[in-house]
């Protein structure tokens, strides 16, 4: 196997590499909250069409008090969706297996549009229609 398609077939286990390329067929989808450890990734696959909620620079988000509600959020604390909606957020990158994608899998107004072994996509449906 060609070093490339070896380093491709490695990259889909770690990064959302599958979901990189639905976001890059909706476009309209901008207001992604990511889970951190995939920001750079996503800023480099992505790039200025998207923007990511959090990368690799905690100390940045820290300041700002963005990573205390991104760990809010990530960890399903109470007022998860007060902060989705306080940032806008109109769809949610997340491990398959975490406890957000629990959550949005039980929330109306949330339904699944992309999923992989890896990473789900759920989008926001205004007014919590489906």
């Amino acid at each position: 196997m060609p070093p490339n398609a070896k380093l491709g077939n490695q990259l889909e286990y770690h990064v959302p590499t599958g979901a990189v390329t639905f976001l890059k067929q909706h476009p309209k989808l901008t207001r992604v909250f990511n889970d951190a450890n995939w920001g750079p990734y996503l800023i480099f696959a992505l790039g200025p069409s998207h923007k990511v909620f959090i990368d690799g620079r905690y100390d940045i988000y820290e300041y700002s008090g963005v990573f205390q509600d991104y760990l809010s959020i990530i960890h399903v604390a109470p007022g998860t969706s007060a902060l989705l909606e306080k940032y806008r957020v109109d769809s949610c990158l997340v491990p398959r297996e975490g406890s957000l994608a629990t959550l949005l899998a039980a929330t109306p107004g949330w339904k699944p549009i992309y999923e992989d072994n890896l990473s789900i996509i759920y989008a926001h449906t205004p007014g919590g229609s489906e």
